[in-house]
């Protein structure tokens, strides 16, 4: 069985852990929060580490490896002002992709 699942995003490296076979679907804006949604095989119980990495437009950077775009999310948060997400994908190793399997 599968599942869409919710992950809070942050400006910057984040490392999750996702059960194998489970599929990147978006990036969107909720609540004023950047989240991922992942379509979850619940029957899987096999572990393996994710990396999404956010950055800010006109951040300067290098791309990492094998790392693909996700898609952008626009903030307007009180207390940080307005800026815009852009979410990329970060291989970890072999069995690592946007969807593991």
């Amino acid at each position: 069985m599968r599942q869409i699942w919710k992950y809070e995003l942050k400006p910057g490296k984040n490392d999750f852990n996702f059960r194998n076979g489970s599929e990147i679907i978006s990036v969107a804006v909720q609540y004023n929060k950047p989240v991922l949604y992942v379509s979850v095989n619940t029957d899987e119980m096999e572990m393996v580490p994710v990396m999404i990495r956010c950055r800010m437009t006109g951040e300067p950077f290098e791309p990492e490896k094998g790392e693909r775009y996700i898609g952008t999310m626009i903030m307007d948060n009180e207390m940080l002002g307005s800026f815009v997400l852009h979410a990329f994908f970060v291989p970890q190793g072999e069995k690592d992709e946007e969807k593991t399997e």
